[in-house]
């Protein structure tokens, strides 16, 4: 069975109309699924509190952010009670953003038992964060 090559401006041209589609901001999808919204001062206390913790930096303006967030809440949602979903807002956060190494948007960083076991810069699918949680557990 041969191939087939997908070209590379339909990709862009199906991002575009993802993006334009998505009319909710990620602070709505981040409060209808609960997932918590953090400052510096509340990262380190929840890490130690919870034994499984993935933290969404993002960007208000970027739209594969806005993607990632409806990946997130899903996640949230199916995964409730198992883990912790931390939205972190990079302008807000300038020092745990610097501090976490963080250069571009969404990033995600799962933790398990406090230390970091996984890291993923740009718009990552779902099963993929599925499976690192599946095999970080």
């Amino acid at each position: 069975m041969a191939l087939k090559i997908v070209p590379l401006n339909f990709i862009f041209i199906l991002t575009i109309a993802l993006i334009s589609h998505i009319s909710v901001s990620a602070q709505t999808v981040t409060d209808a699924s609960k997932i918590t919204i953090i400052t510096d001062s509340a990262f380190q206390k929840t890490l130690k509190d919870n034994p499984i913790v993935i933290a969404d930096f993002y960007e208000k303006w970027c739209g594969a952010c806005k993607m990632q967030a409806v990946i997130m809440d899903s996640i949230a949602n199916e995964q409730k009670g198992k883990l912790v979903v931390l939205k972190v807002l990079v302008d807000d956060n300038k020092a745990l953003t610097d501090k976490m190494q963080v250069s571009s948007y969404p990033t995600l960083l799962l933790y398990k038992n406090g230390k970091q076991v996984w890291r993923s810069e740009g718009i990552m699918p779902k099963y993929i964060i599925a499976d690192a949680i599946k095999t970080k557990e």
